[in-house]
């Protein structure tokens, strides 16, 4: 199908990294930081948004790969608890959830 005609309205969205404020501070290890040398390494992880302690307010699960070579000793999967105040509490350890891969 041919590419539709430019609609001409603006785009007045706004993007804002709050990702540190709002306590998500853990790297997301999947492959090598300068390079990837295979696909594998360049397809990225996941996230899932769910309420995992059925409080009513999602919370947060990211998935963490590792690299071929050696992986960070932060390598882990995370889950963050959410605060009901724009910031979430890192709960891997205490959800038994902290390993690579």
């Amino acid at each position: 199908m041919p590419k539709p005609a430019f609609s001409g309205r603006p785009f007045n969205a706004h993007f804002v990294d709050v990702a540190s404020t709002a306590g998500l501070r853990a790297p997301t290890i999947y492959g090598g930081v300068e390079t990837k040398k295979y696909i594998l390494e360049s397809t990225g992880c996941g996230c899932a948004f769910i309420d995992y302690d059925n409080d009513g307010w999602m919370d947060i699960f990211l998935l963490s790969g590792t690299r071929l070579g050696d992986a960070p000793p932060e390598t882990t999967n995370r889950l963050y608890k959410n605060n009901r105040d724009g910031t979430f509490t890192d709960v891997t350890e205490k959800a038994g959830l902290k390993m690579a891969g």
